[in-house]
This record gives structure tokens, sequence and C-alpha cells, in this order.
């Protein structure tokens, strides 16, 4: 009777428990890996809408500076092309096919063609090849975000640049990040009225 006794106050699990204890452990486990992709993708969106702002207000400080110091402002075709305080060569800063390019004309040696007095040839052999302004992150799978505007044009009589629709696209999404009304910048001076 003594060892009867002993063996029911044996604590433990029965079967019954153990298997509820594994089901519910399967379920939970379930859950987890189906939830991971969704915080996955939700966790990248918010790093690409953080990176997307970001570059969007680097983009504006960096326009900002660079075209308010900027002299010589002329009007083109798709943009304007000025005098680069910051470099110290002719640059053009254009929207071609939505996005933003720069050209500058480090390469060119007529002291001329930089500083106003240009012929078009000079200045198109000494250009650099247009670069989009972008944004790579270090997690490559978020792609590169793409600085976009609808249109980049000077006011003469104001001495203003307005670049209107400013926006940061990525690679599959558009409109991360944008200004709501058109960007203005105050630049040091405009040149003469060209005729091409």
């Amino acid at each position: 009777m003594y060892v009867k006794k002993k063996m029911k106050s044996q604590a433990g699990f029965t079967l019954a428990e153990t298997l509820l204890a594994v089901l519910i452990l399967l379920l939970v486990s379930t859950i987890v890996a189906t939830g991971m992709p969704v915080a996955r993708t939700a966790y990248e969106k918010v790093v690409l809408t953080s990176n997307a702002d970001t570059l969007l207000a680097t983009a504006v400080s960096a326009l900002r500076n660079e075209l308010g110091t900027a002299w010589k402002v002329e009007s083109i075709e798709n943009g304007v092309t000025y005098f680069s305080a910051s470099t110290g060569t002719r640059a053009e800063l254009i929207v071609e096919k939505s996005a933003i390019k720069l050209l500058d004309y480090a390469a060119a040696t007529n002291l001329d063609a930089l500083l106003g007095n240009k012929e078009k040839n000079d200045l198109n052999q000494s250009a650099t090849t247009p670069r989009d302004l972008v944004f790579q992150g270090k997690d490559e799978r978020l792609g590169k975000l793409t600085l976009t505007a609808t249109g980049i044009t000077l006011n003469p009589s104001t001495r203003q640049v307005t670049v209107s629709g400013l926006a940061v696209n990525g690679a599959s999404v558009n409109g991360l990040a944008s200004l709501s009304e058109p960007l203005v910048i105050d630049v040091f001076s405009v040149g003469e009225a060209t005729t091409d």
C-alpha cells in the first residue's frame, strides 16, 4: 500500500497534457512564422519612407545652397545653366524624363566658355554625362531613391528659380516624399538672355 501511494504522488505530465502543450507551441510558432514577412515588409516600408524624407530634406538644402550662390543663371530648354560657386565651373540642372539631372563642365578648358561668353559647342564637348540625383541606402533590397520634378524655371526679373513637383520616388514606389508647393530659390545673379 505504501508503494502504490508513493507512485501516485510523483509529479509529472500525462500524455494528454504533453500533446496539448506541443499543439499550443505549434500554433504559436505558426502565427509568429506567418507574421514575420508582414513585419519585414512594414519595416522596409518605414525605412524607405524615412530615407525618402531625409533625401528630400537634403535635396532641398543642397539646391538652396547650390542655386542660392549661383552666378549668371540662365534659362535653358529643360532647366537652368549657371556658374557654380561651389565647384567653380559651369553646370546645368535639368529635368529629363521627370528625373532631375546635373551636368557639370569640370573638364572645360575654355575660360570664356565657363564664365559666360560661352560657345554651345565648347560646353557640349566639355560636359560630363548627366547624372541623376539619387540616394542608395546601405540595404540594397530597398533600392535606390531618385529625385524627380515636373519643371525647373527661371524668372529673371525676380532672380528666382522655381522647382515644381519636387518628389522622391523609389524603384517600385512613386511619391514616397514630395513638397506640397514649388520650391522657390533666390539666385545670386542672372545672366543675360541668350538666343540659340
